[in-house]
């Protein structure tokens, strides 16, 4: 009994860890600072202009991005290359060094993931001004996991010890983006520019309390819990996913193909511009503000 719960606990905290290692392989954001030769350049700082005297962008030719930040450790720690196979390895393999690797963690971690998918957006130059407009579906997670989450299923649990999850957390959001920017060269070395956003939520889910902590022995492994979890959502959300934060586990997968089943009906209902823009632009108004400066010290600086 004891290795056959072990499996089932290895096996539910190493999926999350796998997609954990999936999003490391993004670039970090800052390679964009430097890319002027791509008009999305602006989006990092708007007093960028793009080289380019105007640009249009649809759903699948505009740039798809992915941002990541994360706490313990770099891509090149979980991933690396080993002479010996001449491989490239993940820190779970046999030649692989796992404490060292272990040793980076601090006993709470974070992971920041972003996801920003353009759905529109246009550019324009007016002599020494650039004018930039994009609407843009984004997609914020804020995760935050104790060492243990990593350790416990590489290394197992020992028996006599009390595991803590408290350090849980999870912030997770959807919304839209209008966003309508200005920049503008004030000289030869000095660019300032000014976006605007107003943002329209779709959804988010926040863990307000997560107590989980478990012990191990010979006989039995004790858990207690006590999770609180906060949604919200646009009411087309609520009114497909109404049951699946109150079901028990064994019924959830049911509740799920139920709603997939009947979403395409849901969605060919949506007939009219004004059901369209319901749907899009939910009454979860937020307003943001980008300023930013571009100084050139020299021609290389």
């Amino acid at each position: 009994m004891q290795t056959g719960r072990f499996r089932f606990l290895r096996l539910g905290f190493l999926i999350p860890l796998i997609l954990v290692s999936s999003f490391g392989l993004a670039q970090t954001t800052n390679s964009l600072y430097f890319m002027r030769g791509v008009p999305q350049n602006y989006q990092v700082n708007p007093a960028f202009q793009p080289e380019c005297n105007k640009f249009f962008g649809l759903p699948g030719l505009s740039p798809l991005t992915v941002k990541i930040q994360n706490s313990p450790f770099a891509l090149n720690d979980a991933v690396y290359y080993n002479k010996e196979i001449d491989s490239l390895i993940t820190f779970l393999h046999p030649l692989a060094d796992k404490n060292a690797f272990l040793a980076l963690l601090n006993e709470n971690n974070f992971l920041n993931a972003e996801l920003s998918v353009n759905l529109a957006s246009m550019g324009f130059r007016a002599k020494k001004m650039y004018f930039t407009f994009d609407v843009t579906e984004r997609v914020l997670t804020q995760f935050s996991y104790p060492d243990a989450f990593i350790k416990l299923p590489i290394f197992g649990p020992d028996s006599g010890q009390v595991y803590d999850f408290n350090s849980f957390g999870l912030n997770f959001s959807v919304f839209n983006e209008f966003s309508l920017g200005i920049s503008r060269k004030l000289s030869d070395k000095l660019t300032v520019g000014i976006r605007g956003k107003m943002l329209f939520g779709q959804a988010n889910l926040q863990t307000e309390l997560f107590d989980f902590t478990f012990s191990t022995n010979e006989n039995s492994w004790p858990l207690h819990s006590d999770i609180r979890i906060n949604t919200s959502s646009h009411s087309f959300i609520a009114d497909e996913f109404p049951l699946v934060s109150m079901a028990p586990i064994d019924s959830i997968i049911g509740i799920m193909d139920d709603v997939f089943n009947g979403l395409d009906s849901r969605l060919t209902s949506y007939n009219t511009f004004s059901d369209f823009m319901n749907l899009a632009l939910p009454k979860n108004l937020g307003l943001g503000l980008d300023i930013g400066a571009d100084y050139r010290v020299t021609d290389w600086l």
